[in-house]
């Protein structure tokens, strides 16, 4: 009896059987993804440059706290704020799939919280880049959402992006081991 227990549990993989997770583990992943996909949103609307605002420096506003930020450092957490919204975006299709299916594993869990925080890091690595070929000198309104469409798209489709950065890097210095 035992036996057909664990079957019922586990998915077969390349590496062997893994635990599937339960509810125990799925509830609190899904709270968490849209907890912090709802946070995102909200500082992305809060940091977005009022329109037709010609002042440097506006002031943001947030609960208790206020601020001025320069328009760079607007950019910049704009950027920041876009691109974990695209990992997040990756990664609530992929869990609702895997969920769906019956198919999440326990391996999978750190995947999903993670997600936010790779596309956060991955996106201004991006942003410096392509600043820095494209975009030379302060960055105009609309450059404002050329720059957010391309965070959001790096941390929407982070391995692929790793790897064009890792092509351009091996063109730049050579490869490893060169």
């Amino acid at each position: 009896m035992a036996k057909s227990n664990s079957k019922r549990r586990s998915v077969s993989g390349p590496n062997g059987s893994h635990e599937r997770a339960g509810v125990l583990v799925t509830l609190p992943v899904a709270g968490w993804m849209l907890a912090v996909m709802g946070i995102l949103i909200f500082m992305l609307a809060h940091v977005w440059p009022a329109s037709g605002s010609e002042d440097s420096g506006d002031a943001v506003k947030k609960l208790f706290w206020a601020f001025r930020l320069c328009d760079e450092t607007r950019l910049l957490l704009l950027v920041v704020f876009a691109g974990a919204i695209g990992a997040q975006v990756h990664a609530l299709r992929s869990f609702a799939w895997y969920v769906g299916t019956g198919e999440l594993t326990r391996k999978w869990v750190m995947y999903y919280i993670g997600r936010p925080f790779i596309g956060a890091a991955l996106a201004p690595a991006l942003y410096f880049v392509a600043r820095a070929l494209f975009a030379p000198g302060p960055a105009g309104p609309a450059g404002v959402y050329g720059f957010v469409a391309l965070a959001s798209l790096s941390g929407l489709f982070s391995e692929t992006i790793m790897a064009k950065l890792k092509r351009v890097a091996d063109a730049l210095c050579g490869k490893s081991g060169e």
